[in-house]
């Protein structure tokens, strides 16, 4: 497509991902004029795989969040599902000092609801949003995602007569108006040839470039001007937060333990089980959010101890033992010193790079290992299996998935946060955020529920703002 001197617009939405595709949900039920713009091509290209390689320091090195930060249509969404679960009101309202959410359980758990068919699954699994608090250990398990949208058949856009879509437009970052008040431009750029765009002053934008392509976009350097534009709190690229996973032991477990959970009354089409610590527990604890989940271990040979374990207590119990895989996986807490920051260098699409610091603190690893020997004990208790935990595996060779969040997190004051309770920018009347970037806390699961669950309700506040003409 030729470049354009404004893009004439009702609503502009920067990606193709969950985080941008569920905002457009809504948006399409109306007669609203979008454009999207999508960094990558329909596929991934050799010029939008080399656009995500960042100087990564820390627990996360060797392109580990590049290699899940992908410019194509779709996105990440497209390639890397998982295994997700609802925050709970634990992980919102602010335990230990951690930042709170500027929403409550029962507005996320309506999402979660309108949004669950968008993952593939029944609405009946946000019923997980709320638990007996007062429980040692909850059976909670995660949903396996197979979203019903792939994201990569562009046609449901292409054939939509009030969607204009341009593949291969990066955004690079937006200017503003003389008060500060709204985004009046966008430069970006072509396979590495960069333009400029004017924006009207009540169009709509919403950027939902990645946990990681929300920040970067948000610090990038403006002209004539002292500091970025959208990053006028100072906190954009603060508290970087993910995911350590780790596989924490291994146990002869008693198969009823994975059998599905009825107290949620769920209808799950795919799912994993796993068990966390109920809510009261942890705050006396003082732990992090952790999730233990089980798996069928591969088919191998037992070693002769392993073979009298599991002959000793199957005798002892009456009872037949399996061999599971215990997979551990935590919240990380906000630490300001986890962070990014860009660098002199820049990438082909002419956005500066960014140099990521993630480290794991000692609470992170500690949560884990309390979560899974605490399940660990509580199996032996009651009979219902006998585990090994990994020190090892958790305090000295810790890894994760890199589900980047926090560094433009939303609140209820600019004085704390990036964007208020909608995800708007707050020094900007029309500029909008979603993704992972968003969460003040990040729980323990892949965060693609919750991103989708908030792009349905910034879609359903955009096209009541479009009604009232604001």
């Amino acid at each position: 497509m030729e470049p354009v001197k404004t893009f004439d617009a009702d609503v502009i939405v920067i990606g193709t991902s969950i985080a941008t595709q569920t905002v457009l949900l809504p948006l399409l039920k109306t007669n609203a004029r979008i454009l999207v713009l999508e960094g990558g091509d329909y596929e991934l290209t050799p010029f939008g795989n080399n656009l995500t390689f960042s100087d990564e320091r820390g627990h996360y090195i060797n392109h580990h969040w590049g290699g899940h930060w992908l410019r194509q249509y779709g996105g990440a969404s497209r390639v890397w599902n998982g295994f997700s679960a609802p925050l709970e009101n634990w992980d919102l309202i602010g335990i230990e000092g951690r930042p709170k959410w500027p929403l409550g359980i029962d507005e996320l758990e309506k999402y979660y609801r309108i949004s669950a068919p968008v993952m593939g699954e029944d609405p009946s699994v946000a019923n997980l949003t709320k638990y007996n608090v007062a429980r040692e250990f909850v059976d909670r398990p995660y949903i396996i995602m197979d979203p019903a949208l792939a994201y990569a058949d562009a046609k449901p856009l292409l054939n939509n007569k009030n969607v204009e879509l341009r593949v291969k437009h990066n955004v690079i970052k937006f200017t503003c108006d003389d008060s500060g008040s709204f985004i009046n431009g966008i430069w970006y750029s072509v396979e590495g040839t960069v333009h400029f765009a004017s924006v009207k002053k009540n169009t709509k934008i919403v950027l939902g470039a990645g946990g990681l392509g929300n920040a970067q976009i948000l610090l990038q350097p403006a002209a004539n001007r002292r500091v970025a534009v959208g990053n006028e709190s100072g906190l954009v690229g603060k508290t970087l937060m993910a995911h350590p996973h780790i596989a924490v032991g291994e146990g002869f477990i008693d198969p009823i333990v994975v059998r599905k959970p009825t107290w949620a009354q769920v209808n799950y089409k795919k799912w994993l089980p796993a068990y966390i610590i109920g809510a009261d527990y942890k705050t006396k604890l003082k732990l992090l959010n952790a999730s233990v989940s089980l798996t069928i271990s591969a088919i191998r040979p037992l070693s002769p101890n392993e073979e009298a374990v599991q002959d000793f207590y199957q005798k002892k119990w009456r009872k037949k033992l399996d061999l599971y895989t215990l997979y551990a996986r935590t919240e990380q807490l906000p630490n300001v010193d986890n962070r990014i920051e860009i660098i002199a260098d820049k990438n082909a699409a002419g956005l500066h790079k960014l140099k990521i610091y993630c480290v794991f603190g000692a609470r992170d690893l500690m949560s884990l290992d309390t979560t899974t020997r605490m399940l660990s004990e509580h199996f032996l208790k009651n009979k219902l299996g006998v585990t090994t935990v990994d020190n090892d595996a958790i305090f000295l060779k810790p890894w994760g998935w890199a589900h980047p969040s926090g560094i433009t997190r939303f609140g209820t004051s600019p004085k704390e946060s990036v964007c208020d309770h909608t995800g708007r920018v707050w020094s900007y009347q029309n500029l909008y955020l979603n993704g992972s970037s968003l969460f003040p806390t990040v729980g323990y699961a892949n965060p693609t529920w919750t991103i989708a669950a908030l792009g349905m309700r910034l879609g359903d506040h955009l096209v009541a703002e479009l009604k009232k003409g604001t």
